[in-house]
């Protein structure tokens, strides 16, 4: 079902009460409890969801020592059937400050992601990664937590500059948060007084692309649209200044990986484009071999 902006302007809350919350986290231990608790409830979200929830739900309480500590589960109300096709790698070719385009494949399997907010997010990185050690997860399991401060989601939801991925989050999806609820009543309010029309665009674009993306690949084993072409489909979520900020703060956030697989988004520095159609060839090839290894064959 393809997203209407009424159906985003009707959301931004919670997705389940304080009360639910604290239910899954002290009954639910696996992902058929998890799915019978939200059965229970009434809440009908996708089993990639229900996935993405238990697995969040096991790394929390490994951390939850630590008073601070909030979980915020995006992802996590999609239904149906999303989430469980194969997972798209985007690739962005960039030539200086210039965007040359996007190649798109199948990668791998769909990540699960959730997004952690602390008081002292080096704090939570660490305990993150001696759970990591020491915790008995699935092996092919692919995920990662990207934890941010306080701090930075009160100034990116308060920038109405361009749009917001925490104002999107939690002014227009229906967050799962697993704890800090003081804290994150009040930043959930001014993620819904500060929305901006670009942040319901940008949110449109993006289902938008993935669904003309994902339709394309049942053809072809790559994909790749110009820059230019991008930017007059989607205006803004492939803005030039949009995605400029978008790169730099997936690399201001901290993150923990659990799993070996490439992200989902891989920004690439080319000379122009007859270096990029090498990287296509290669590609279209090797539809499933790690993109670090095929940027090998071009320095070869």
């Amino acid at each position: 079902m393809a997203i209407k902006e009424t159906d985003c302007c009707k959301r931004g809350n919670s997705l389940l009460s304080r009360m639910q919350i604290e239910g899954l986290i002290c009954n639910c231990f696996s992902m058929n409890e998890v799915m019978a608790f939200l059965s229970k409830e009434g809440v009908d979200i996708s089993l990639d969801s229900v996935r993405n929830l238990s697995w969040a739900l096991d790394i929390f309480r490994g951390v939850q020592k630590f008073h601070s500590l909030s979980f915020i589960v995006y992802g996590s109300t999609a239904r149906g059937d999303a989430g469980l096709d194969s997972k798209v790698q985007e690739i962005q070719f960039w030539q200086g400050e210039s965007f040359l385009g996007s190649a798109f494949r199948k990668y791998g399997e769909s990540d699960l992601d959730v997004r952690c907010v602390a008081e002292i997010p080096w704090q939570i990185y660490k305990s993150l990664l001696d759970y990591r050690a020491i915790a008995k997860l699935p092996p092919d399991l692919n995920a990662r937590v990207k934890i941010d401060s306080y701090d930075f989601v009160i100034n990116e939801i308060s920038d109405k500059k361009r749009p917001s991925f925490y104002r999107r989050i939690l002014g227009i999806n229906n967050p799962l948060i697993l704890s800090g609820w003081e804290r994150f009543e009040g930043i959930l309010e001014l993620s819904k007084k500060n929305l901006i029309r670009e942040d319901i665009d940008y949110e449109v674009q993006m289902f938008q692309l993935r669904t003309l993306v994902r339709r394309r690949l049942l053809l072809d084993n790559v994909i790749f649209f110009p820059g230019s072409q991008l930017s007059e489909m989607f205006p803004v979520y492939y803005n030039p200044g949009n995605l400029k900020n978008k790169n730099i703060m997936r690399n201001i956030s901290l993150r923990v990986s659990f799993g070996s697989q490439e992200s989902s988004l891989i920004v690439v520095s080319t000379e122009g484009f007859e270096e990029i159609d090498e990287y296509l060839k290669i590609i279209s090839t090797y539809p499933t071999l790690p993109f670090a290894e095929i940027k090998r064959f071009i320095l070869q």
